[in-house]
């Protein structure tokens, strides 16, 4: 991370020792040795030079600081609850592609597909509407992500539903073309999320475009888009949200969990 950007995002709250919280790469930690946490006295010199002390002396604010750490160390989770479609067709071969923000590259997106291992088959006798949340105590709906608290408490997380015009359809080739189209024969860097075991590639925000451009042209038909975005800030520990497709021909349930 170079001087001129530290200073460029935070010359204006360096001063009368306030505390802040900023994200750094993990690559970047492991460089400089670092912990998760640990609190530097950063402060610009004569020379417009940035300089970080990690013998960080405690001050009054101390204790906000460390509250304000453990708040956005806690975690998110999102499930789908929940999807019911407003059209006569009683067959469907359905999978979601899910977009949302790199949790450590403010300038990146992920982007899946979900389920992982098949399609979603909705049959006449569910009358287009199927529940991911199974009855009973203690369940779950269809976990999509898990990840830390963004430092700002806000997350921004797209979904589109797709109707695959084959029965069949295999999820990592559907991940596959979504790479072709952004990049041609380059194979995009993945991404790990927080107990996900699906592939996640990472585009940049300027290729986001294509990839909503490639679901409109794509062989399968695209049902409609919904923004699961949300702000943490005043929030309960659950949140049940839906919302109708923009297409208007269904409408998504969701929760994120706050813990």
């Amino acid at each position: 991370m170079g001087r001129k950007k530290i200073k460029d995002r935070f010359k204006r709250t360096l001063t009368g020792k306030k505390s802040l919280s900023i994200s750094i790469p993990l690559e970047y930690l492991k460089k400089t040795g670092w912990k998760k946490g640990q609190e530097l006295a950063v402060r610009i010199n004569e020379r417009n030079q940035v300089i970080i002390d990690e013998n960080f002396e405690e001050t009054e604010t101390e204790t906000e600081t460390e509250t304000e750490t453990e708040e956005t160390s806690k975690l998110i989770r999102l499930e789908l609850n929940s999807l019911e479609l407003n059209l006569s067709k009683h067959n469907w071969n359905l999978y979601f592609v899910i977009v949302t923000e790199h949790p450590d590259n403010s300038d990146d997106w992920l982007v899946s597909v979900l389920p992982e291992d098949h399609l979603i088959k909705m049959r006449k006798k569910a009358d287009n509407k199927i529940s991911f949340e199974p009855k009973g105590d203690h369940v779950e709906g269809m976990f999509v992500l898990e990840r830390e608290m963004p430092v700002d408490k806000g997350l921004k997380t797209r979904l589109w539903l797709m109707h695959s015009r084959k029965n069949n359809r295999d999820i990592g080739e559907i991940l596959q073309e979504l790479n072709e189209t952004i990049t041609g024969n380059k194979v995009l860097e993945t991404f790990q999320l927080l107990r996900s075991s699906i592939p996640w590639i990472v585009v940049s925000k300027t290729a986001l475009s294509f990839v909503a451009e490639r679901l409109k042209k794509s062989k399968d038909r695209d049902l409609g888009f919904v923004s699961l975005d949300e702000n943490f800030g005043k929030q309960s520990e659950e949140e049940v949200r839906s919302n109708t497709l923009s297409t208007g021909f269904g409408k998504v349930g969701w929760s994120w969990i706050y813990e």
